[in-house]
């Protein structure tokens, strides 16, 4: 019965069962109201501690990559469209999808940026690595299951 009460007390859980209560004591309203936040909070911070539990669980059953494992580059990009050549201007789209279709207007080979055009009119800069004059992968497999469908 000691072990209980000592265990409630100590974590303010709750009170013991009366039953298994070593004293009866009487409180009160001034420590029933300190008791009862002192509850909540214990609470709080049990329910805090279970989730960030169940996050770090999460997190930490997310496969790394190995040594010998094989992996891919991902084909989906997202290209930043500039207001100039470089880098150090800022960006005006926060990404072109990879597979969009540009048209180009004109091109700084030393910089290494092409200014384009979208379809909806938007005009910019992007690297000129990302752009290829074939459509993507992506998509001519798409449109190669829909003709064969």
């Amino acid at each position: 019965m000691l072990l209980i009460d000592l265990f409630c007390v100590t974590f303010y859980i709750a009170p013991p069962p009366r039953s298994l209560c070593s004293t009866n004591r009487t409180k009160n309203s001034f420590f029933q109201t300190h008791e009862t936040t002192r509850r909540l909070l214990a609470l709080k911070l049990l329910i805090y501690f279970v989730l960030i539990s169940f996050l770090w669980l999460a997190i930490s059953t997310q496969p790394l990559a190995a040594v010998g494992d094989v992996n891919y580059i991902s084909d989906v990009l997202n290209v930043p469209l500039r207001s100039g050549p470089s880098t150090a201007h800022r960006i005006i789209h926060r990404g072109i999808p990879s597979g969009t279709q540009l048209t180009i207007l004109a091109t700084d080979e030393e910089a290494g940026f092409t200014q384009v055009r979208t379809a909806g009119g938007m005009e910019g800069w992007v690297t000129s690595q990302y752009l290829v004059r074939e459509p993507i992968a992506r998509d001519k497999l798409a449109a190669a299951e829909k003709r064969l469908k």
